[in-house]
């Protein structure tokens, strides 16, 4: 038994009603169900952290300070570089001199600028770069140059 809710009618206007909702729902369906990729995913935004501009190097009685400021991203590790000698210095022949992590470097004795630390041989110009790592492994460009000079005896 049909409910009379439901009841259409056996007559023209019930099959026409019957056949309206059928292609209504085709149609439905065909719209819906349909895959509206455009493209293969793409995988997540990856931002290294900006390189800076303000490395310097501050002479002290036997050691040279490398004296900077932390990029605006959240990084971990900071990496320095040093090359030594009177040919053209670039980052690129520097040797990493070590990697700290950010906590663990020290304040400069004038506010939110940090420092770290080196000791070059007796009459050596070198050059120091910096790399900042985030928690993803990626770096940022190499920073500015700082002072080319070696603390003298």
């Amino acid at each position: 038994m049909q409910s009379p809710l439901f009841n259409l009618g056996s007559g023209a206007r019930g099959q026409q009603v019957r056949r309206s909702a059928g292609q209504f729902f085709v149609v439905f369906f065909l719209l819906f169900s349909a895959c509206a990729k455009v493209g293969d995913p793409l995988p997540p935004l990856v931002v290294p952290p900006d390189a800076i501009s303000d490395v310097e190097t501050v002479r002290r009685t036997d050691h040279l300070q490398i004296v900077f400021s932390l990029p605006p991203q959240k990084i971990q590790w900071v990496e320095l570089y040093r090359t030594c000698g009177t040919s053209p210095l670039s980052p690129e022949d520097a040797t990493m001199l070590g990697r700290t992590a950010v906590d663990e470097i020290p304040l400069y004795q004038s506010g939110d600028r940090r420092f770290l630390e080196d000791q070059p041989g007796t009459n050596q110009v070198c050059s120091y770069w910096l790399q900042f790592v985030n928690s993803g492994g990626l770096r940022s460009p190499f920073s500015n140059p700082a002072g080319t000079f070696s603390p003298t005896p």
